[in-house]
């Protein structure tokens, strides 16, 4: 997995478990610090192709083309996605 087109700094881990993948992904900064502020990222997944991303904790998903879904950020924003693999 990578990140791309961020203005702040978006930290991520992934984990695998039974056909998923756990995408954990959080925005570094706040107004104090100099790289804080809002940015969207775009992350890239091999091998997931066209799918949708769950983002369970907030109801909602996204779409992915080409292995590829954006989401934005504020500071210090976290967001936790759901992969089927």
């Amino acid at each position: 997995m990578t990140v791309s087109g961020v203005s702040t700094t978006v930290t991520t881990l992934t984990k695998y478990l039974c056909g998923h993948a756990y995408v954990f992904a959080m925005s570094d900064g706040d107004a104090a610090h100099p790289r804080s502020g809002t940015t969207n990222a775009t992350f890239t997944v091999d091998g997931l192709g066209d799918a949708t991303v769950s983002v369970p904790e907030e109801g909602r998903s996204l779409r992915a083309t080409g292995g590829r879904f954006t989401d934005s950020f504020g500071p210090y924003q976290w967001h936790i996605y759901r992969i089927r693999m």
